[in-house]
């Protein structure tokens, strides 16, 4: 008995089809002009999202490997730090960045993702100047606890915004040009926080791992305003 032959309408879709291409089909636009605006789309979100990722992903590790650098400088001796004094203000940055990663996956569901991480960059800024001002080990170990709190919700956020508006075939690359700010920052930060160190030390009675506080706080802030 022969078979009826199936129109092309009447295959199933693949489950790995964009919503945007069926969607495009159901309202009856052209195939080829759906694909030419899907790749305007794509390109205006690179051009609009990816560079203001790059620059926080690369000022959040600016910010957290600020310490280190601070430590060539003459952190432990402004501050009194001995022992596992430093080693504490590490290790409690780890202890807040790990509180806050379940609360922040769920807040960033509840509110606008941009807005939201925004906000959180210029929190991590102001920790950031704060940590300038602080006088003992005490206050420095509080301001990194706060700073590994607000620095958490950056990079599952900027995925689960990434993966908001590209496909699963697109997003790999966008993920990959983003970690190059981390990836940057980690070349850059020594010679950036020696140059500081180098014509700020003593300026206007401030230490030199003050100013490098400082004038990174302040370009955060500025990126986050953006």
């Amino acid at each position: 008995m022969e078979t009826a032959s199936k129109s092309p309408s009447d295959e199933p879709k693949s489950s790995t089809e964009p919503a945007a291409v069926e969607a495009g089909q159901e309202a009856g636009i052209d195939a080829e002009k759906l694909a030419k605006l899907e790749r305007s789309l794509v390109r205006k979100l690179d051009r609009n999202m990816l560079p203001i990722l790059f620059l926080m992903y690369f000022m959040n590790y600016i910010d957290r490997n600020a310490l280190p650098h601070a430590r060539l400088d003459t952190l432990e001796e402004d501050l009194g730090l001995h022992g596992w004094d430093y080693n504490v203000s590490i290790s409690v940055f780890f202890i807040g960045y790990l509180l806050m990663q379940i609360p922040s996956n769920m807040l960033i569901t509840k509110v606008r993702p941009s807005r939201y991480l925004s906000g959180c960059m210029l929190a991590w800024a102001s920790l950031s100047g704060v940590t300038a001002a602080v006088r003992e080990g005490k206050g420095l170990a509080t301001c990194r606890f706060f700073l590994g709190f607000v620095e958490a919700p950056f990079y599952p956020g900027a995925l689960y915004l990434l993966s908001s508006f590209y496909t699963r075939e697109e997003l790999g690359v966008r993920i990959a040009l983003m970690y190059m700010g981390q990836i940057l920052s980690s070349g850059l930060a020594g010679l950036f926080a020696a140059g500081i160190f180098k014509t700020l030390h003593n300026t206007l009675g401030l230490s030199g791992w003050r100013w490098l506080f400082i004038i990174e706080a302040s370009v955060t802030a500025a990126i986050a305003l953006l």
